[in-house]
């Protein structure tokens, strides 16, 4: 199975339910993006920490991330093998589906079957 370059990810699925022109511009006019805020820049770096320390919580995971966006093939393919082998503990779990890929930040074998955590450093919920 081959993933698309277009495929969508759960962000940028989002995106083109709230407005169908920014799907289209971030997909196809990706340099027409805004520069990065630090402010975002730091949101983006507490992220990837508070993920760090959640999966302290699931010790010995499996990494299935990407080295590059275009990869995600490769770690959909892992996954999947992984599963397949009898992994317990997997980390940035990729599926896809209808080209849409997603990442499960955490994901658990149980005895009763498979538990999905995603971990998000805010401290709300948002609407989205």
């Amino acid at each position: 199975m081959a993933l698309e370059k277009n495929i969508l990810s759960k962000s940028t699925f989002i995106r083109g339910v709230q407005c169908l022109k920014s799907l289209y511009l971030n997909k196809h006019r990706p340099f027409l993006r805004d520069r990065l805020s630090p402010e975002q820049l730091a949101k983006f770096s507490r992220g990837h920490s508070v993920g760090q320390i959640a999966q302290q919580l699931f010790p010995g995971g499996i990494n299935c991330a990407p080295s590059h966006p275009a990869h995600s093939e490769k770690s959909v393919k892992m996954t999947a093998e992984l599963i397949e082998s009898g992994a317990e503990v997997l980390y940035e779990a990729a599926f896809s589906y209808n080209q849409v890929i997603i990442f499960l930040d955490i994901l658990v074998r149980s005895e009763t079957g498979w538990h999905a955590y995603e971990v998000k450093s805010s401290l709300s919920v948002s609407e989205t």
